[in-house]
């Protein structure tokens, strides 16, 4: 185990490569799900960690039931020691994807009576306090999403004291065909619904041109925008027309969860030359979390953030699912420029409230090539 960097101290992840010995190697060609782990190994995952032997017994030695024990009950609402909490999808699952390989678990959440439940309500009373602060109304929306994906049917519940604020039924979508003239910057869309586009980001004019958004700049010039239609859950999609096949230095994308400034906090799909990337921004610092075949023209782009769970869609068809905790509670989505890239018919929702067809209890994970815990 060895440290990233500060902010994100821990990875757990497989590989086919060989380890050096900075990294502790868990199993090597076993199955994930029928690996016990060693007393050294244990020992050294809780000092790693910062864990209490009470935390994490020694009686729970399945290495698939340490993972998601720690992911699900162990993480830190500040984010301080250790990643944040995970967050439920709109389904009211709590997932955990490894990066790269498949689902290691999927449960339903049990409500006030969950282990999980007073890390993610400490999470959640932080994000509302945010909302609240920074005097975005739609938080009123959200708690009623939050209210029913996590089965806790008070309003108080979720937020910190001093608050006492009602839930609001919520009735969120943004949409733009690029119809119009001029530059997106300040400009309102052709969906009728009110809203306008914020840029943001190393150049400020992306036109309108022959009923596509353009990217202008070379290829080391960027270009961001908010779509400023406030959705009412951070369980939401953005979506979009690619237009044309990808070119070495140049890309376009969509994003969610982000936040309602310029500081650059958001996932998002770019689309490039050979592949397609799902990347994590924080306050500018940008990590590739996954990446899957390379989208072409006239292809159906989706991102999609769903809990801890995220994900990219081609024409309908998945093509990465990563799990990630660092951004959450953000209601803002848009779109990336690099280059002189289009895309058309951007579209963006919060997923469903269906809670129905829960998955029946199983297991999940596959055999590795070699699996590792970095920190």
């Amino acid at each position: 185990m060895r440290a990233i960097s500060p902010s994100e101290a821990y990875g757990f992840f497989c590989t086919t490569e060989p380890l050096d010995s900075s990294y502790i190697a868990l199993n090597d060609g076993t199955d994930f799900r029928e690996y016990h782990t060693t007393q050294a190994q244990r020992d050294a995952w809780r000092s790693a960690l910062g864990l209490k032997l009470s935390e994490l017994p020694d009686s729970i030695t399945l290495l698939r039931d340490i993972v998601v024990k720690i992911f699900e009950e162990l993480g830190d609402p500040e984010g301080g020691e250790r990643f944040l909490p995970p967050t439920c999808t709109h389904r009211g699952n709590l997932e955990f994807w490894l990066g790269g390989h498949s689902l290691i678990s999927r449960r339903k959440f049990q409500g006030e009576n969950d282990p999980a439940w007073p890390r993610i309500q400490a999470l959640l009373h932080r994000q509302y306090r945010n909302l609240a602060d920074h005097g975005i109304e739609a938080r009123k929306r959200l708690l009623w999403n939050w209210k029913r994906k996590y089965r806790v049917d008070d309003d108080l519940a979720f937020q910190p004291p001093g608050l006492r604020e009602r839930a609001e039924r919520p009735q969120t979508s943004g949409s733009d065909g690029f119809s119009g003239s001029g530059n997106l910057d300040g400009s309102t869309t052709d969906s009728g619904e009110g809203w306008t586009w914020s840029q943001f980001y190393n150049y400020s004019n992306v036109p309108i041109r022959n009923g596509y958004a353009v990217g202008q700049g070379a290829s080391n010039k960027r270009g961001e925008l908010r779509a400023d239609c406030v959705l009412s859950s951070d369980d939401h999609y953005s979506q979009f027309l690619y237009i044309e096949s990808p070119t070495p230095g140049n890309f376009c994308g969509c994003s969610t969860r982000k936040d309602s400034s310029s500081a650059r906090t958001h996932y998002a799909v770019l689309c490039v030359a050979g592949f397609t990337s799902l990347v994590r921004y924080l306050i500018g610092i940008s990590k590739t979390l996954g990446t899957g075949s390379e989208v072409g023209a006239a292809d159906i782009v989706k991102l999609q953030s769903d809990g801890s769970t995220h994900k990219i869609f081609k024409n309908g068809g998945e093509i990465v699912s990563v799990t990630d905790t660092d951004i959450s509670g953000n209601l803002y989505t848009g779109a990336l420029f690099a280059g002189t890239k289009s895309l058309d018919n951007f579209q963006a929702a919060d997923l469903g409230g269906d809670l129905g067809g829960f998955p029946s209890p199983q297991l999940f994970g596959q055999t590795f090539g070699q699996n590792a815990f970095q920190g």
